[in-house]
């Protein structure tokens, strides 16, 4: 199950799972379908998927957990995925699935509904409303994925985009959560007809940081932000990103097509094989530092892991709070700071931490509040 943390001083508040009942299904068993366990459960119980194609089509309408029977196994649904909301919050955590009707909700209910989506596969359409709070963690997507808000965190995106970027978050979300899209992989597995692999368009915090893009296409850039309002504090960020492309196009790296005030800070990217300026944001402010225009040879091409001896290491901004994880200067690009993509190529495990976030800063004396989501069997 996953489990949030908020850790103040010294003191834990971890919320643990009681009373709670786990149902096994399998195609032998006493529920031979995921439904008919849904059917039999309860807010808060666990379904424990045995390993095997599921030809059916499944309603989640309680809070519940939905993972596989044993470590490391996979199981496949073959028809649709709908989540319904209710009038109190619901949280659906998904794990290990092979979505390939797609995911989708029926909005029903008017409060906030949380979909937690980890190591898994998800094709098809995936369509969510504004009250949806969606976090996808370590996953594979093949195709676009469109949402409100959310935690888009460690995820491969590998498909062919035709007309839409392989992630779009709209205007409109209800839920004032900030946006996060960390240690996120950018593929491209044939035509790519898309202008921006990541679109956003919100008026809320957000945090680009840590991502990874490779793409041949010369028409595509790596961000876009399309918002309408002026997002006030705390600062906004797009930080050590890494956008490759294997031969040159005259692109910027980053777009900001709003027209209204906006602090975003804009560090130790990079980006290579693209000769436009490194961003064009109409009425930005905040800091920008640290940015490199690199050849691909300072990078490992498949990874964006910087090269033995490559000039983009310990190359960031020089401030104490973009330090490395073993407490040097930061490298420039995905693998640097706190969020580095090292933190994502490992593989999932019976307990794995997704996201931390702690302040950068802390003045002496001041208690140190810290939140992460965890993922543990």
């Amino acid at each position: 199950m996953l489990r949030n943390l908020l850790l103040s001083s010294v003191c834990a508040l971890i919320s643990i799972r009681t009373a709670a009942t786990d149902r096994v299904v399998s195609p032998s068993g006493t529920y031979n379908t995921i439904s008919s366990a849904i059917s039999a459960s309860s807010d808060g119980d666990r379904i424990l998927v045995a390993s095997a194609n599921y030809l059916e089509n499944i309603l989640v309408n309680k809070s519940l957990t939905i993972q596989p029977v044993a470590e490391g196994g996979r199981y496949s649904v073959l028809g649709s995925i709908r989540l319904s909301s209710a009038a109190t919050e619901r949280v659906v955590t998904i794990s290990g699935l092979r979505a390939l009707g797609g995911v989708s909700t029926i909005d029903n209910g008017s409060a906030r509904l949380n979909i937690r989506i980890v190591d898994s596969y998800i094709s098809g359409a995936f369509n969510v409303p504004p009250s949806c709070y969606v976090e996808l963690y370590r996953d594979t997507i093949p195709t676009s994925v469109s949402l409100y808000n959310g935690a888009v965190i460690g995820n491969r995106f590998t498909g062919t985009y035709t007309g839409s970027a392989p992630l779009n978050v709209v205007q409109g979300t209800t839920v004032t959560a900030p946006l996060f899209i960390i240690g996120n992989s950018f593929g491209q597995a044939g035509g790519l007809m898309t202008d921006y692999l990541i679109e956003v368009a919100f008026n809320h915090e957000f945090h680009v940081d840590n991502n990874f893009a490779s793409v041949t296409s010369s028409t595509t850039s790596f961000f876009r932000f399309n918002g309408q309002q002026q997002f006030g504090t705390p600062t906004c960020t797009i930080n050590s990103n890494t956008f490759y492309r294997p031969a040159s196009a005259n692109l910027s790296m980053i777009w900001g097509n709003n027209n209204q005030p906006s602090t975003v800070e804009i560090v130790n990217n990079v980006s290579i094989n693209n000769t436009g300026p490194l961003f064009v944001w109409v009425a930005r402010t905040g800091l920008v530092s640290g940015n490199q225009l690199a050849a691909a040879s300072w990078i490992n091409t498949s990874t964006g892991e910087p090269s033995v001896g490559s000039p983009l290491i310990n190359a960031g901004d020089p401030d104490p709070r973009y330090l490395d994880l073993d407490l040097t200067t930061n490298d420039a690009g995905c693998y640097g700071g706190s969020n580095s993509r090292a933190n994502f190529i490992t593989p999932m495990g019976s307990a794995v931490v997704g996201f931390m976030q702690a302040p950068r800063v802390v003045a002496q004396g001041e208690v140190v509040n810290i939140s992460a989501t965890g993922f543990d069997r």
